[in-house]
């Protein structure tokens, strides 16, 4: 439990953060960092359940339960920390179109924030076959957007 307090908090933080407005006016090296670490969280929600949907990993309903709830909340995020202005931060792996192609790029997130939200809601139910289910969809909308807005 004090792990899922603390990945709640770090959440709650990173939404802060990412929804303020003087975002766009944050050092490059914050945009880049805030980005990063936004990734991170969805990696390390995403990443556990995939292995469960893959029968690699092992995980009861209560993990999973945080995992996808961890997911949904920060999925928002991921569109959020792309402002105007960043376009090139160095280090940054996103390519142009993410400015130049906004719609398309909107579209995509949502995709991605909508199949998150499918899987987190199998997770709180504790459907764990519906999160098997699930876990392509969040997989396709993350490689949709990778393919055509991040850099190899």
């Amino acid at each position: 439990m004090r792990r899922s307090l603390k990945a709640a908090l770090a959440a709650s933080l990173l939404a802060a953060i990412a929804s303020a407005p003087a975002q766009a006016q944050q050092k490059p090296d914050e945009v880049l960092a805030l980005r990063k670490g936004v990734f991170q969280v969805i990696k390390s929600s995403f990443g556990p359940m995939a292995g469960f949907a893959d029968g690699k990993v092992q995980l009861d309903a209560a993990r999973i339960a945080v995992l996808g709830a961890r997911l949904s909340a920060v999925a928002p995020m991921a569109g959020e920390v792309f402002p105007a202005g960043s376009e090139k931060v160095e280090g940054s792996k996103a390519k142009p179109e993410i400015w130049s192609k906004p719609d398309d790029f909107k579209a995509k997130m949502t995709a991605f924030q909508t199949a998150a939200a499918k899987l987190a809601d199998a997770a709180k139910a504790g459907n764990l076959d519906g999160v098997k289910a699930a876990v392509p969809d969040v997989g396709k909308a993350c490689k949709a957007c990778h393919d055509d807005f991040k850099e190899k």
